[in-house]
């Protein structure tokens, strides 16, 4: 069961580190006068995120279902 629940703690964080990080760049991009590179870059970097956000959760739900059902004894 530690496997497991070590990939869940792995991918909480993961999760975390990725919205934070959408959260800095969402308020970067309301400031004025951004470059077209920089705007670009910052989207980029957000889709990326937000594509490793997804990964992440789709890992974590997996993992902890796979927890509750050797602690339940399923």
């Amino acid at each position: 069961a530690q496997p497991l629940k070590d990939k869940v703690i792995k991918a909480e964080k993961r999760m975390a580190l990725a919205s934070k990080r959408m959260e800095e760049i969402d308020a970067e991009l309301v400031v004025p006068g951004l470059s077209s590179d920089t705007l670009q870059d910052l989207m980029r970097d957000r889709a990326a995120l937000a594509s490793d956000l997804e990964k992440a959760e789709t890992e974590w739900l997996e993992a902890t279902e796979a927890y509750e059902d050797i602690v339940n004894g399923y």
